[in-house]
Formats: C-alpha cells, structure tokens, sequence
C-alpha cells in the first residue's frame, strides 16, 4: 500500500512539474511574440 502510494505520489509531482513549466514557457512565448 505504501509503495502504491509513493508511485502516485511521485507521478503526480511529476505531472504537475511538467504542466507548470509548460505554463512558465507558454508564458515566455506569449511575451516574446
């Protein structure tokens, strides 16, 4: 269970570190253009 636990855990900090440089360079694109 708490193996389970920690895979989620890290897929999710994952996912959201992914989507929030996505939005920092989505941003920057959206400066520059």
């Amino acid at each position: 269970m708490a193996l389970t636990y920690g895979f989620v855990n890290m897929y999710f900090l994952q996912t959201s570190f992914m989507n929030h440089t996505f939005f920092i360079f989505s941003l920057k694109t959206r400066q520059t253009s």
